[in-house]
């Protein structure tokens, strides 16, 4: 009688343990899910990111060439005024 309590009680016990296993594996996978949508979201995230860094960029740079351009038009046209 004392090997079938003994038996009963390792089968109980493999069972907790089979279920907390599978428990954890679908655990797991709900974490993996999770961690692949934040990837998702971080990578959309970061094209937006880099698509205002590059509008920025743009304008910055145009700002710049805009900002030349004008400077050489006034020393040119101080340049003419003291010629005359």
């Amino acid at each position: 009688m004392n090997h079938l309590k003994e038996s009963d009680s390792l089968y109980k016990g493999i069972q907790g343990l089979m279920k907390d296993l599978s428990d954890s594996a679908g655990d797991t996978k709900k974490y993996r899910e999770q961690i692949t949508k934040l990837n998702d979201n971080l990578s959309a995230l970061n094209n937006v990111y880099g698509n205002m860094l590059s509008a920025m960029n743009v304008k910055i740079t145009w700002l710049f060439y805009l900002t030349k351009l004008l400077t050489k038009m006034a020393h040119e046209k101080s340049y003419l005024r003291g010629k005359r």
